[in-house]
């Protein structure tokens, strides 16, 4: 039996929804490749005895064959072997250097950074890197190496003082503290804090037992909270826990609330400036319904109720919370990029949906920490797109475009011009990164002139059209 669409779609989900950052890019050749390796082995003729007797009929016919074309090969035209092209190797606009900071990015040939004078290191070769980390104080690099289709993830960390690796441990996913050296790894069946010193790593906690989804750290690295599944087959469901960073270690770990019984709890993050945190209740722990989108929930950590909020997240990273007030996110299903979505802003207890154009969604938000302005990418509304990869999608991509929400209505930037995928604020706030046609640009203004910093970069979308930055690159301090 052929599997479905649906069952691979689900299956994929679980392997690139489980890192912290991002889903791993989807390779669209290798998915296709996968599908017709299970077809063949499921139904191809060569299990039929019929079809055994024609393949020693045709090895007959070589073997007849093969001494008359030895000889005619003699005067043939020499055949010419077909290498792969060479990869291009990353270049960098040398003039703004200074002002990406600490930049790590991902494409083709493995994992590259950028360095204060200007220069570019290739930190791995391996070209499954993803999901690329700053420590705080931009000494370390973490970043995940996988297998086919994310198999066996491992996380490595790379000292950029010492330009030596430091680290490799497996881990399903990660996250620096906020102001330390300490990383919160979370394994197969235990959390662990890991500290670095140097070149030197050494397990700081180890919180053992089965973490669902991610851990997540609190804006000033004061609390660690982790989803715990607890219970057995059939009666197991998860326990949002936390523990306290304190100037001697780290406290005992303690329930804060509790799924229904025979859910899960995805964390999303912590509100920034307080103790509440958002989170997903994963219903019968299935993929494909978090897979389009579960309703976002908030708990209060004054009060302990929860708040129900009338939105659905996709991914966790289109959160966009900035330093403060307001914060806001993507919202909207089904799980496809090019429909449905749209931007909602929380500031305080009041929600709002930024309106768009009919037939426009958008999507991709990212909040100015310093002005609170917010950008988005406008595209088509349409939600058979990402379906449809060979014509649909890629007319849907030419569609995005980079916008700014003032005076209560969207404004175009249109000189970032088209295909527009994934925008954030520049450091200090002036100014716009995004990608487009495979490089990293800059916009200072809606009648600035985009400057191309840094290519190539991939800027292809996952399985579902999404382009999660988090998976390709990452912007450290400046």
């Amino acid at each position: 039996m052929n599997p479905s669409d649906k069952e691979l779609r689900d299956w994929f989900d679980k392997k690139g929804l489980l890192p912290l950052q991002a889903p791993v890019t989807f390779d669209y050749e290798r998915w296709h490749q996968s599908r017709n390796d299970i077809h063949w082995k499921m139904s191809t003729p060569h299990r039929s005895p019929g079809w055994w007797a024609l393949g020693v009929a045709v090895l007959a016919g070589l073997i007849v064959w093969a001494p008359w074309h030895l000889v005619a090969s003699k005067t043939a035209l020499p055949v010419v072997s077909v290498r792969k092209p060479k990869l291009p190797v990353p270049k960098l606009n040398l003039g703004i250097a200074s002002e990406l900071g600490d930049f790590a990015f991902t494409n083709a040939t493995g994992l590259w950074m950028t360095t204060p004078t200007g220069s570019l290191v290739h930190v791995s070769s391996n070209t499954s890197a993803t999901n690329p980390l700053w420590s705080s104080d931009g000494q370390y690099l973490a970043y995940q190496t996988s297998g086919l289709y994310g198999a066996n993830p491992v996380l490595h960390i790379y000292n950029r003082i010492a330009k030596t690796a430091v680290l490799s441990v497996s881990a399903v996913s990660y996250q620096w503290q906020p102001g330390h050296d300490i990383i919160a790894v979370v394994q197969n069946s235990a959390l662990r804090l890991i500290t670095l010193h140097g070149n030197v790593a050494s397990t700081e906690k180890l919180f053992s037992g089965t973490v669902d989804g991610s851990a997540i750290w609190s804006p000033n690295g004061t609390y660690l909270a982790y989803s715990l599944t607890e219970g057995t087959l059939g009666q197991r469901h998860d326990v949002a826990t936390e523990v306290t960073a304190t100037a001697t270690g780290f406290g005992t770990p303690k329930p804060l609330f509790n799924a229904p019984k025979g859910d899960g709890i995805w964390l999303a993050a912590f509100v920034p400036r307080s103790h509440n945190i958002l989170y997903w209740i994963d219903e019968g722990y299935s993929l494909s319904i978090m897979a389009d989108g579960a309703p976002l929930d908030l708990w209060n950590a004054t009060t302990g109720h929860v708040i129900k909020l009338p939105f659905m997240l996709p991914y966790r990273n289109y959160l966009t919370l900035g330093g403060g007030h307001p914060w806001g996110f993507m919202a909207g299903g089904p799980r496809v990029i090019s429909g449905g979505k749209s931007v909602v802003l929380i500031n305080h207890q009041q929600v709002r949906r930024l309106t768009t154009p009919k037939g426009i969604e958008a999507i991709e938000p990212a909040l100015n920490p310093y002005t609170q302005e917010v950008a988005a990418v406008l595209a088509q509304n349409n939600e058979n797109a990402a379906w449809n990869l060979l014509t649909a999608y890629h007319h849907w991509v030419k569609t995005r475009q980079l916008a700014v929400w003032e005076n209560g209505t969207w404004h175009i930037w249109s000189n970032a011009g088209p295909g527009v995928t994934d925008p954030v604020w520049a450091p200090k706030g002036q100014g716009i990164f995004y990608l487009a046609n495979n490089w990293l640009w800059e916009i200072s203004s809606a009648r600035g002139k985009p400057i191309p910093l840094i290519g190539p970069i991939p800027s292809t979308g996952g399985y579902y059209g999404e382009v999660l930055r988090s998976s390709l690159w990452s912007l450290g301090r400046s």
